[in-house]
């Protein structure tokens, strides 16, 4: 058990699209190495419909669902901003309502051990 286990820390999800799988595995690579994400989900093979200058898109893309805790939203964006290849990612931050206890220990265990954020 981690001594230093918060009871009252929440879970935080990010979610994210992305290039492909390279960009992807580099994006959550550098999160998960950095202490900023415990788990980083990569789903490859999406496709996104969107508008860009009156024209309709589709791109292949992978999903990224990022998981980690609360208190480290604002350098996990920031790491996410800085190192995202796209110049403006979709980020969406999901704030669960619950998370299995001993889930959340992992979460903080494999977060606070670096923490470093992005310089």
């Amino acid at each position: 058990m981690n001594q230093n286990f918060n009871p009252n820390e929440k879970a935080l999800m990010l979610y994210t699209t992305i290039g492909g799988l390279s960009d992807a595995e580099k994006l959550g690579d550098e999160l998960v190495s950095r202490g900023l994400a415990a788990c980083v989900n990569i789903i490859p093979g999406v496709m996104s419909v969107y508008e860009v200058e009156g024209k309709i898109v589709h791109d292949h893309e992978a999903i990224m669902i990022i998981k980690s805790r609360e208190n480290l939203k604002t350098r996990l964006l920031d790491g996410i901003r800085r190192l995202h290849p796209y110049e403006l990612p979709a980020i969406l931050v999901i704030h669960p309502d619950d998370c299995d206890g001993d889930y959340m220990k992992w979460i903080q265990r494999h977060t606070s051990r670096k923490g470093r954020g992005v310089n």
